[in-house]
């Protein structure tokens, strides 16, 4: 089809694709709200304090994960429904991918549905949801003009990750989509705001939006990490900690005269109290034996007569 049948229905693709985008950035406000909620009730167990360091790694590990677990969510959301309109070849509102058709009197006015071949390349969106795009067009005073960075896809997913927020960013852009709005809009007298692009930011103006999408509009993720409130929440009653220490010839030399003189200090108290304790059990045995040995020379010399 030409441009010209175009400018109708794209005026509704753009009304559907600025809402599908409100609604995708509420999803995903709702999504990483739902996944912290989910990370606050963790806990994170261990078998004795961590150091400071070790915090820091399970922590970041714990963290990425939140991260990366909370992306792929969406993204499953997100493939699981355009697989879901592909598999079952659904229609949309905008008759991007199929079509009804109806055939005259001597076909008895058959009603089908056939595939559309909606854009300058004759892509058919029935047989490919990713490979059909084209920019979309305005009408305003009879003047027709595109909008950079928007485009029109199969689906308005399709269409949507495909785009830019370029036209955020240039005020003549904006002002065509204000004079392309009904009149009942203009009467508001509304001025539009442009983006700032002097901002510091990972994403540009021409980033497409599937990026954004995919990183749920993420600027930075923020880590808030305090070992003191962890610390304080284990309570440990007690602590050790080894130190691992290389010995050199010093020290071993130090050591080793320290072991001679500690086991000469031992040996010098072990002999001489050992002696006295064998010498005081000696003595009574000795005492005992001389004594028995002068009253048996008593009883001898006695009997003995004088003449």
């Amino acid at each position: 089809m030409g441009v010209d049948v175009w400018i109708f229905q794209d005026t509704r693709l753009l009304s559907g694709h600025f809402r599908f985008l409100g609604s995708l950035c509420s999803l995903a406000r709702q999504s990483i709200d739902n996944a912290i909620q989910m990370l606050i009730t963790t806990n994170m167990l261990s078998i004795e304090v961590l150091s400071q360091n070790s915090f820091h790694i399970q922590t970041d590990s714990l963290i990425n994960n939140f991260i990366n677990q909370t992306l792929q969510d969406i993204r499953r959301r997100q493939s699981f429904m355009i697989d879901t309109i592909r598999s079952n070849q659904f229609m949309n509102i905008a008759a991007t991918t199929w079509a009804y058709s109806r055939t005259n009197a001597e076909e008895n006015f058959v009603l089908a549905t056939i595939p559309v071949s909606s854009y300058t390349n004759n892509c058919i969106c029935a047989l490919s949801l990713e490979s059909c795009s084209r920019p979309l067009y305005i009408s305003y005073y009879s003047n027709e003009t595109t909008l950079p960075g928007v485009v029109s896809g199969c689906l308005p997913i399709n269409g949507l990750r495909l785009s830019t927020l370029q036209c955020f960013y240039d005020s003549e852009c904006l002002n065509n989509l204000l004079k392309a709005l009904p009149d009942d809009y203009n009467t508001f007298n509304y001025t539009p705001q442009l983006l700032n692009a002097s901002l510091s930011s990972i994403f540009t103006p021409t980033t497409p939006l599937s990026i954004l999408i995919d990183e749920l509009f993420v600027e930075r993720w923020i880590r808030n990490r305090n070992y003191s409130n962890y610390f304080t929440s284990c309570a440990p009653q007690s602590c050790s900690y080894t130190y691992v220490q290389r010995n050199d010839v010093l020290y071993m030399i130090t050591t080793i005269l320290g072991l001679y003189g500690g086991l000469t200090l031992v040996l010098r108290f072990i002999i001489w109290h050992g002696l006295y304790i064998i010498r005081m059990k000696i003595r009574p045995f000795f005492l005992r034996r001389h004594l028995s040995t002068v009253h048996v020379i008593q009883t001898e010399v006695a009997p003995t007569a004088i003449d």
